[in-house]
């Protein structure tokens, strides 16, 4: 079925981020770890529900997540009144209470900053993520995207730094006076982001900044069918950039749709997830678990929820009119 395809496509993609080379075999042996934690998975069920219910202080309102491998941890992007809510926290999973701690935020997320929208690299070491301090093409601080390497112990000590998130960066040739935010990454590199850059009559839309000897270029806009003259936010590719997601009100409030890369490149018509996901209600934000397994979204008056892949009808264009088999 769809879902399995998927598992497939993110699981080898991730096994090949993992050992950084070109794939030659059809499957390497590589051990995945599970998307969740095990005690978390036995919850899973085909309608979405609540992510770690009471992790999440009262005070605030979870808008996007970044899953880390096996779920180990948990990047969130949370907003509330106060300044110190609008950050980028982080919830461990705590193998001897069997639950996520409670969240702390990162280091280099500061009070009214408005650090948001998180996202992990296939292999962790970068997060890119979106913020509103200020910047010399933005002295209001209006939002751009921003980019931190995390150093392990030994990396760290060659360059004289400490464990863990380097101060973050402006990416300079894919910001903009206006607003940009949503980013992704794949494999590759290739960065996904929403941006305004276009003006508000056009609303906000896709873009991609290709990686090219370790450095992101200018950003191009992702055509139609992709594009639209409605507000298209919140991407999220997969690691080999065989499909994307994202959140659009081209019919009415915010729906998630999938859009796939076709044999011949570009990218097909975009197709709503199932009902089970998209509602009357606003449903944005889409994120999948390390190898496609489980599906996290935020609809509002909800929060975050979660539900397996294979409930969310993820389908192809051609499949969707044949029934969406994809089992060969």
């Amino acid at each position: 079925m769809i879902h399995t395809r998927i598992l497939t496509v993110l699981s080898l993609s991730v096994a090949v981020a993992l050992v950084g080379c070109e794939l030659d075999e059809p499957e390497p042996e590589i051990e995945v770890p599970g998307d969740l934690p095990a005690p978390v998975a036995e919850q899973a069920d085909a309608e979405p529900q609540p992510f770690a219910p009471g992790v999440v202080p009262a005070h605030g309102d979870v808008t996007s997540v970044a899953p880390g491998p096996g779920g180990e941890r948990i990047l969130l992007a949370m907003s509330g009144e106060a300044d110190e809510l609008s950050r980028i926290w982080e919830s461990r999973w705590d193998e001897e209470s069997e639950r996520y701690d409670e969240p702390n935020p990162l280091p280099f997320s500061r009070i009214g900053d408005a650090d948001r929208e998180p996202a992990l690299a296939p292999t962790s070491r970068y997060l890119v993520f979106s913020s509103a301090r200020p910047t010399p093409i933005d002295p209001a601080g209006g939002f751009n995207i921003w980019v931190t390497e995390w150093q392990d112990p030994e990396t760290a000590e060659e360059e004289g730094n400490q464990e863990g998130w380097r101060d973050p960066w402006l990416i300079p040739l894919v910001s903009s006076p206006v607003w940009d935010g949503g980013p992704t990454l794949a494999a590759s590199g290739n960065l996904y982001f929403a941006s305004l850059r276009d003006g508000p009559a056009e609303g906000r839309s896709l873009y991609v900044s290709e990686m090219e000897d370790g450095e992101w270029g200018g950003a191009d806009p992702l055509d139609p069918p992709v594009s639209s003259l409605a507000d298209d936010v919140d991407p999220w590719v997969a690691p080999d950039e065989s499909f994307l997601l994202f959140a659009s009100d081209r019919n009415g409030a915010f729906d998630l749709y999938v859009s796939f890369r076709s044999e011949v490149g570009g990218w097909l018509d975009p197709l709503p997830l199932g009902d089970a996901v998209n509602t009357s209600a606003n449903e944005t934000a889409p994120a999948m678990s390390e190898t496609g397994e489980y599906l996290f979204f935020h609809r509002e008056g909800e929060g975050i929820l979660w539900i397996p892949t294979e409930h969310a009808d993820i389908q192809r264009p051609d499949e969707a009119a044949d029934g969406g088999d994809w089992e060969e």
